[in-house]
């Protein structure tokens, strides 16, 4: 938690890849994830990963990080629903 206090003192954001979150969860955090991710601006996580779905996965934060995100076509990622307001 000391960097995330480091870096939000500075205005630099923090990104959670979080591609295998589902994995590590239990075993090592033993935290809820809305606390893993609360200490960070943005987060990716999988739903193959770990959870078996067959393909997907999300860029989670603010609307305009999100907005701003480039996408897998080299374009830029749209608003989803898991943006959270600003």
């Amino acid at each position: 938690m000391a960097i995330t206090d480091w870096a939000r003192e500075r205005g630099t954001a923090l990104h959670l890849d979080g591609a295998r979150l589902w994995d590590v969860h239990a075993p090592f955090y033993r935290r809820p994830y809305a606390e893993i991710a609360g200490l960070f601006d943005s987060a990716y996580v999988s739903f193959y990963k770990g959870l078996g779905g067959i393909a997907g996965a999300t860029l989670a934060g603010p609307a305009d990080l999100v907005a701003a995100a480039p996408s897998g076509s080299g374009g830029t990622a749209a608003p989803s629903s898991s943006s959270t307001p600003t």
